[in-house]
C-alpha cells in the first residue's frame, strides 16, 4: 500500500481533466470519466490477507490502515479483523459517513467474498481516498465458518454452461449516458443507496437462453486476451480494465442495454461495475466471475481455493466506532442534482482498430428482467449490508 500511487493518480487526474472538453453535460461526464480513467489506468487496488496481517503486526501502529467491514452488523459482531469499524454499504457514501473516514490513511474495505468491497473501493479511490479491497473478503482472513459465514463454494456456485472461443469486437461509437449526478460524491451516494448491482451466473444464462435476443445484455470480459481466447460467455467482448474508461472505449458500450461485467472471481468486475453505474450505465458484476460460469479449470483459470487463500488469523468481537469528522478529500457541490440530459452529439469516434463491425448482440434490453433477478434483491435481511448474496 504505497501512498505514492495516490499522488500519481492525483497528478494523472489533473492532467486528464485539463485536457478534456467542457460543456454542460460534458463537464459532468468528463469529470467522472477522468476520475475513473485516473484510477483504473493503474489497475484496481486489492490487497491480500497476508499483506494486511503483516501490516497490522509490524510493530508500527502509525502505518495501520483504517479497516471498514461492510458485512451485516450481526456478522460483524461474530468476529472481524482487529480494529475494523462496521458500515452499511447503502449508507456509506453520504457525506456524513464519508467524513468518518480519515483521508490521510490507507483504507481497507472488507466484505464476505470481495464482491461488494470491490465496488466500494473503486468509488472511494475515485473520490480521492487510497482504498484497497481485501481479496476474497473475510473468507480469506479466517477458515472459521461461524465467522466468514459464506464464501465461494464450487459445489454450490460453479456451473457447466456453454462457452465459445469466437472473438467479438466492440461496436459504437455510442453517445455517452449522463452520469447519475453531476458530481462524484453525489453519483456514488445515488448508486450505492440502492445497493451494489451483482448478478448470478444462472440468471445470465436464463436471460441469454429465454428465446428473446432483444433483452440480451452486453457482456464485457475483463480477463486477459489469452484467457478470453480459451473460452468466454457467448457474445462477450474483451476489454482491458486499465483502458476501459477512456472516452474511446466507453463509446463502444451501448448505453441503452444492460451491461454484465465478467472477470475471474468477481473482484475486478465489481470495481468496474461501480464506476460504470456512476457514469450512467446499468451495469452488473457477475458474482464470482468466470469461476461461477464453468467448472473447467482450463477456462476459469483461477478461482477462490480455501486451501490456497484461506488463513487462520485472529479476529475480535469488540465493536469500534467510526472517528471524525475529517475533512473530505474532494470538493462538495452546494447542490447534488441529477446530471442534465446529454447534448445530441456522439462521443468521439473510437480508433479504427477498436471500431470494427457491430457486435452480434446489438439489441435493446428489458430493464425489468435483470432488475428482477439482481442478486441483491435475494439477500437475507441479516446480510443486507453485504449486497453480494
Amino acid at each position: 500500500m504505497l501512498r505514492k500511487r495516490f499522488a500519481f493518480a492525483a497528478v494523472a487526474l489533473a492532467l486528464i481533466a485539463g485536457l478534456l472538453p467542457t460543456g454542460q453535460n460534458g463537464q459532468a461526464q468528463d469529470s467522472l470519466q477522468a476520475q475513473a480513467t485516473a484510477y483504473f489506468s493503474e489497475g484496481p487496488r486489492t490487497l491480500e490477507a497476508a499483506d494486511l496481517f503483516e501490516n497490522l503486526n509490524d510493530g508500527d501502529p502509525e502505518n495501520d490502515p483504517y479497516i471498514i467491514s461492510l458485512r451485516s452488523a450481526e456478522d460483524y459482531a461474530r468476529g472481524h479483523i482487529p480494529g475494523a469499524v462496521n458500515m452499511n454499504i447503502k449508507e456509506m457514501f453520504t457525506l456524513d459517513s464519508l467524513a468518518t473516514i480519515p483521508p490521510d490513511r490507507d483504507v481497507v474495505v472488507v466484505c464476505y467474498t470481495g464482491q461488494t468491497a470491490g465496488q466500494a473501493t473503486a468509488a472511494l479511490n475515485m473520490l480521492g481516498y487510497e482504498a484497497y479491497s481485501l481479496l476474497h473478503g473475510m473468507s480469506s482472513w479466517t477458515g472459521d465458518p461461524e465467522v466468514f459465514v459464506k464464501r465461494f463454494d464450487p459445489e454450490k456456485h460453479a456451473n457447466d454452461y456453454f462457452v465459445e472461443t469466437e472473438a467479438h469486437s466492440p461496436a459504437g461509437p455510442y453517445e455517452l449516458p449522463s452520469p447519475l449526478v453531476v458530481d462524484m460524491a453525489g453519483a456514488a451516494e445515488a448508486y450505492f443507496s440502492q445497493g451494489p448491482r451483482t448478478i448470478e451466473a444462472a440468471s445470465v444464462f436464463e436471460n441469454l437462453n429465454d428465446g428473446d435476443p432483444e433483452n440480451d445484455p452486453y457482456i464485457i470480459s475483463l480477463r486477459s486476451a489469452e484467457d478470453y481466447a480459451k473460452g468466454h460467455i457467448p457474445g462477450a467482448v474483451n476489454m482491458n480494465v486499465k483502458e476501459m474508461f477512456t472516452l474511446d472505449n466507453l463509446a463502444t458500450i451501448p448505453p441503452d442495454r444492460d451491461v454484465v461485467l465478467v472477470c475471474y472471481t468477481g473482484q475486478t468486475a465489481g470495481q468496474a461495475a461501480a464506476a460504470l453505474n456512476m457514469l450512467g450505465y446499468d451495469a452488473y458484476s457477475l458474482l464470482f466471475g468466470m469461476s461461477s460460469w464453468t467448472g473447467d479449470p482450463e477456462i476459469f483459470v483461477k478461482r477462490f481455493d480455501p486451501e490456497k487463500h484461506t488463513n487462520d488469523y485472529f479476529v475480535e468481537v469488540e465493536a469500534h466506532s467510526p472517528g471524525g469528522p475529517y475533512a473530505l478529500p474532494f470538493s462538495v457541490s452546494s447542490v447534488q442534482e441529477p446530471a442534465p440530459e446529454p447534448a445530441p452529439e456522439l462521443a468521439a469516434e473510437a480508433p479504427a482498430a477498436e471500431a470494427p463491425a457491430q457486435n452480434c448482440l446489438s439489441c435493446h434490453t428489458n430493464q425489468d428482467l435483470l432488475q428482477a433477478i439482481a442478486v441483491e434483491e435475494e439477500a437475507p435481511a441479516s446480510e443486507e449490508s453485504s449486497g453480494e448474496g
